[in-house]
């Protein structure tokens, strides 16, 4: 859906303090390293390219991940708290079953009792589900403004990991499939968004489009502590309807016309991101890399990289930035903001 008047006041994202190098994990593998005969090398840094990824202290809950990133975000907004309409946390991670984690961020900033708040699932996609719905809200009026919050706390799910993959009856194809787990980052991030004719100095959020093969839900499948994946089916089936999800995007926003500026991708490891640039023939330059450093921050992920483009220096007015990113399930979403 395309919109005309929603527009993005503020981005913000916080990184977690707590660096955790692909080489410690390799150590900490060891045992099913050496008894799978698994070559430490060709693991975490030169297939997924990733060197490090981000981890909270041990106390820290994903909704304090997601209302640190809030705070930092209506700061560097005009908006005055007691004005935003709703508040939708797409956090993957969860501190509980019920309630809603938007319910504990929503206390955590003292928002107004007025001010409707739930969470939205759908994978990595999440933040970009979240901005679409609050977007119809706000194009509708039924709200003036609306925060979109996410935090993500990969710690419980790497130590479990690792601690399945070293018992001792873990076979290789096991070894295979919990894999990717171990290229979960942690990080936060939020967005402030309101009607245009509110935020004169705004950043238009123009919308975007979803497609869906759900037939492919299974390629991967996670809990809290354990995420299961296909991951070669998963890239070649994300693949294909990243290409068909592109074609209608460029046709819809006129990328067809114009490549955007920049594009804020959500980033799995080094193998897909170089696939899906090479897939859909972008210029590499114009991908600002997320994951050497922070792994897959899976919704974290696309608000985060906006928000450091924007710290950057390399947002400029009226540039057209692309947002796009697969998800389990599968789903792709692409949407585009004009800075």
């Amino acid at each position: 859906m395309l919109y005309q008047h929603v527009s993005i006041d503020s981005i913000a994202h916080v990184d977690a303090p707590v660096r955790l190098r692909s080489a410690e994990i390799v150590r900490r593998l060891r045992p099913a390293l050496q008894r799978l005969d698994i070559p430490a090398g060709a693991l975490l840094e030169d297939v997924a390219g990733i060197r490090e990824r981000r981890a909270w202290v041990a106390t820290t809950r994903v909704s304090d991940a997601a209302t640190m990133a809030a705070e930092k975000a209506l700061a560097a907004s005009v908006v005055p708290f007691d004005r935003i309409g709703v508040l939708i946390n797409t956090s993957v991670c969860r501190d509980f079953l019920e309630p809603s984690t938007a319910s504990v961020v929503h206390a955590a900033l003292g928002l107004a009792h007025t001010c409707q708040n739930f969470d939205v699932g759908n994978a990595c996609l999440a933040f970009l589900t979240g901005m679409d719905i609050a977007a119809r809200m706000i194009e509708h009026r039924d709200v003036d403004y609306a925060l979109i919050v996410d935090g993500e706390v990969s710690n419980e799910i790497t130590d479990r990991t690792i601690e399945r993959l070293n018992a001792p009856d873990t076979t290789a194809d096991q070894f295979r499939a919990e894999f990717a787990s171990l290229t979960l980052g942690s990080g936060a991030a939020a967005m402030v968004l309101g009607h245009s004719s509110l935020l004169p100095a705004g950043h238009r959020f123009r919308g975007g489009v979803s497609l869906a093969a759900t037939s492919f839900s299974h390629l991967c499948r996670g809990t809290m502590d354990r995420m299961v994946t296909d991951s070669g089916a998963l890239l070649d089936e994300g693949l294909k309807l990243a290409g068909e999800t592109y074609q209608i995007a460029g046709a819809t926003l006129g990328w067809a016309a114009t490549e955007p500026d920049e594009f804020a991708i959500h980033q799995v490891s080094k193998v897909h991101t170089d696939a899906l640039i090479r897939q859909l023939g972008i210029d590499p330059a114009k991908v600002l890399a997320l994951y050497p450093d922070h792994g897959n921050l899976g919704p974290a992920a696309i608000p985060s990289v906006l928000s450091k483009l924007d710290g950057m220096g390399r947002l400029r007015p009226r540039q057209r930035v692309a947002l796009m990113g697969i998800g389990s399930g599968l789903n792709c979403s692409m949407a585009e903001i004009v800075w």
